[in-house]
């Protein structure tokens, strides 16, 4: 099973057609937050709400609410989880709680051994190759191009029907679209790029009654708050 890192360096990888096109070059803090969704499905991250809130008054946190909320995220559970590139993000974060899930995909999409990690797990799962190409009979380059290609194009089809509202949403799919709906990737990707997504998100986030880590990144990656009618109890 891939990541949802290791999806979005595909989707960025190559065109639908499964030629390379070089956009994971691009995409780098878009990788590294798949990263973080990933580590909070498998709870080795939190999104720190209780902790953030814990001295607030009941209209502060209301008001937090209201406003696009960037809640810091930290380490859960540090043992290593047996994916380099997931125990690159682990390992980064530590023990520290200063900074929000935004704010650490950057840091991380500038780490090239991060980056790299991603890459080598998709080779070794055989979902890319290493091929070495000539431009013009002179100029070599290194052509990342799909192995086992049923691997992407299943993963792009249970997406391309979750956006287009043909198949009933589910939460990896929704992390993925969450983190691609207003870059230039979803709208090669998606027919009517971020306009579609922005109603399947919106619908998924209103059907959830209450907050849940996955939700609180959803949202940090989605401005969507003013859909939420807001339970206090929930994060109290």
């Amino acid at each position: 099973m891939l990541t949802i890192a290791e999806e979005i360096f595909l989707l960025a990888c190559h065109d639908p057609g499964g030629n390379y096109i070089g956009k994971e070059k691009t995409y780098r803090a878009q990788i590294a937050m798949g990263a973080i969704f990933e580590l909070v499905f498998q709870e080795g991250l939190l999104v720190d709400v209780q902790d953030y809130v814990r001295n607030m008054d009941l209209n502060e946190i209301f008001n937090q609410m209201k406003n696009k909320p960037d809640f810091p995220i930290r380490v859960y559970d540090e043992r290593p989880t047996g994916d380099r590139a997931l125990d690159i993000v682990l390992r980064s974060i530590g023990k520290r709680r200063d900074q929000n899930a935004k704010q650490w995909a950057r840091h991380l999409g500038a780490d090239d051994s991060f980056i790299k990690a991603v890459e080598e797990n998709l080779i070794m799962k055989k979902a890319l190759k290493r091929v070495r190409k000539r431009r013009l009979g002179i100029f070599t380059y290194t052509s990342l191009e799909g192995h086992r290609m049923y691997m992407e194009a299943e993963m792009r089809m249970r997406i391309a029907s979750v956006a287009s509202k043909s198949k009933s949403p589910d939460d990896r799919s929704i992390a993925i679209l969450s983190i691609l709906h207003n870059t230039d990737l979803a709208r090669m990707i998606f027919q009517d790029g971020h306009k579609e997504i922005y109603y399947v998100i919106r619908d998924f986030l209103n059907s959830r009654g209450g907050f849940e880590n996955v939700m609180w990144l959803v949202q940090t990656n989605f401005d969507i708050t003013k859909f939420h009618t807001f339970k206090l109890s929930d994060i109290r």
